[in-house]
């Protein structure tokens, strides 16, 4: 059995709608904070659900809805720093949250200085940087905002 991969998208314009459709990918256009609409995405069969929007707060509607229909959903979300995130954790176990703008950053700085990294991993106490020339490993202060768990 393969993995499936389905898109929601709350505007029928939206400029991945056409990538979507070249790369044959089902979307369902619809609010993915909808109850509703998650359950005709069927993620009560699925073992994920991305919430990558521009706009956290409704990256995080998405998340608590998933949540409410799918309680085991792995729920992976795009957010920021902002209070958002401190008023979401009081509501459920949000899991491991990753700054992506941290691990662009290392990626960007260790670029300068050496073998482009072409993958950044946010682990509990370090970002691993993965590049040709192998592992390199940054040491992060305990409680860095590049790297969280909660």
């Amino acid at each position: 059995m393969g993995i499936s991969v389905l898109g929601i998208e709350v505007d029928r314009e939206a400029r991945g709608l056409a990538l979507a459709r070249d790369l044959g990918i089902p979307v369902i256009i619809g609010d993915a904070a909808s109850r509703r609409v998650l359950r005709r995405a069927s993620v009560t069969k699925s073992i994920a659900i991305v919430a990558a929007a521009s706009e956290e707060r409704d990256n995080i509607a998405v998340a608590v809805s998933a949540q409410a229909v799918a309680p085991m959903l792995a729920v992976v979300l795009r957010a920021g720093t902002d209070d958002a995130i401190d008023e979401t954790r009081s509501l459920f176990h949000i899991g491991s949250v990753i700054d992506v703008n941290g691990l662009t950053s290392a990626i960007v700085a260790t670029a300068l200085v050496g073998p482009t990294p072409y993958i950044a991993l946010g682990l509990p106490d370090r970002i691993a940087l993965i590049s040709d020339g192998g592992v390199e490993e940054t040491s992060t202060p305990v409680g860095s905002p590049w790297c969280q768990h909660w």
